[in-house]
């Protein structure tokens, strides 16, 4: 293996490589960090879990079918992105108050 050469000093074994190449890509930086004052997202801040509300809109199914290719095989469910097409707004109606009950339900079907 060739020599590895810094402006500082010469590696030639390997942990001699390794050494001066962590301390080349990892240097030793001291930071003064007494000028925070934003505790913003100190550790005891986080302590009770989000609460989303989980609601699908008709707007973002029917934009998820219209994305679909057409003339594609069927997926796991049998259904041709074609069909779903065909039906329109009353299959995206569906769908989005199928989403609905699932997530209030907190069940997350693994097809979905």
């Amino acid at each position: 293996m060739p020599t590895l050469a810094t402006r500082q000093r010469t590696a030639c074994t390997v942990q001699e490589k390794t050494e001066l190449l962590y301390k080349q890509f990892y240097p030793t930086v001291k930071a003064d960090l007494n000028d925070i004052s934003d505790v913003t997202f100190a550790d005891s801040i986080g302590v009770r879990p989000l609460q989303l509300e989980c609601k699908a809109t008709i707007g973002e199914v029917e934009q998820a079918i219209r994305r679909q290719r057409a003339g594609k095989a069927p997926g796991k469910d049998g259904l041709p992105a074609d069909f779903l097409k065909a039906i329109g707004r009353l299959m995206a109606e569906a769908i989005t108050s199928l989403l609905d009950a699932y997530w209030s339900a907190g069940y997350y079907p693994a097809r979905f």
